[in-house]
């Protein structure tokens, strides 16, 4: 049987010339099926855990968070997917790479992104927190017809991708933060290094 995954990534940290201590192994593959990109990812947490219990309610600010970035190459608008350990699911679309340079400072995270959440829910995901060896695994699909705002896919189309995580530890003053783009600096929203992967027309 043909598997439907394309690339299989790492998280690490590449802005930092080592990575922090307590840094966990986490690994994400990626493919596609006949309507929708199919994303797993097996994620190190010693703890595994986010308060959050509402559709769209910011939960990076509260505990553990998977996130998924995609944009169709041939196309500005891109969409941000996060999921937690309980599947609770926060759908964003900006419009372009600059919308999220002019949200404003000084106003909740609740406001500031409010104006961008996707409030159909669109995505399909499970989740499965494995306590006694240490993980959590997330399971996601992305609809196509969701993302691709010009159209069908077509064999030989590429989507950008990045996937990212919060990673919190109670106690500790902030997240380790990791993702399977090499960033140059600390910010999961620099689109030049989201890295490639080709629909394959299943």
């Amino acid at each position: 049987m043909k598997t439907p995954f394309a690339v299989e990534w790492t998280m690490r940290q590449a802005w930092r010339a080592t990575p922090e201590a307590g840094l966990e192994c986490a690994v994400v593959r990626a493919g596609w099926t006949a309507d929708a990109l199919l994303v797993e990812a097996d994620l190190g947490d010693r703890a595994a855990f986010n308060p959050a219990k509402a559709f769209n309610e910011v939960a990076y600010t509260k505990g553990d968070v998977f996130e998924i970035f995609v944009r169709p190459e041939t196309q500005e608008a891109y969409f941000e997917i996060h999921i937690t350990p309980e599947n609770q699911v926060l759908q964003l679309r900006f419009a372009d790479s600059h919308a999220i340079r002019q949200i404003r400072a000084g106003r909740t995270e609740e406001e500031k992104l409010g104006p961008y959440m996707v409030w159909e829910p669109r995505i399909t995901s499970e989740t499965r927190v494995d306590a006694a060896a240490k993980m959590w695994h997330v399971r996601a699909l992305v609809p196509t017809a969701m993302v691709s705002e010009k159209g069908p896919m077509k064999p030989g189309d590429r989507w950008l991708c990045s996937f990212c995580r919060y990673d919190y530890t109670q106690g500790a003053k902030s997240p380790i933060l990791s993702s399977t783009s090499p960033h140059v600096e600390c910010n999961f929203h620099r689109q030049q290094e989201w890295q490639p992967i080709v629909f394959s027309g299943v």
